[in-house]
């Protein structure tokens, strides 16, 4: 019994070692080619959705904040052949002064 357990340890580290040495860490700093046409190229992304990206799948830190509630009253589009957060979107800019807001309150 111990040298099946000691041989699937071995078999776990090696293949471990074996990983690509150079492949990127998933971060909130990953920079994406979020070029586009159309919005149905965009998606809503990470942990919290809060990334817009032509990526369906993209890596975050799941560290939520305030701010990314605010997306829900927005959308993840194309503008100007780039995926981005329409942050013009009236709903959004209120939303977003209440997020300052209450961040202000919260230094005092």
């Amino acid at each position: 019994m111990k040298i099946i357990f000691m041989a699937i340890v071995l078999l776990f580290l090696t293949a471990c070692s074996l990983a690509p040495k150079n492949s990127p860490e998933p971060t909130g700093n990953t920079v994406i080619d979020n070029s586009c046409v159309l919005n149905s190229d965009c998606y809503a992304t990470g942990c919290n959705r809060e990334i817009c990206s032509t990526q369906e799948t993209a890596w975050s830190d799941c560290e939520w904040k305030q701010e990314y509630s605010c997306l829900l009253r927005t959308s993840c589009s194309c503008l100007n052949q780039t995926c981005q957060w329409d942050t013009a979107n009236e709903q959004y800019q209120f939303c977003m002064k209440g997020v300052e807001g209450a961040k202000k309150l919260q230094k005092n």
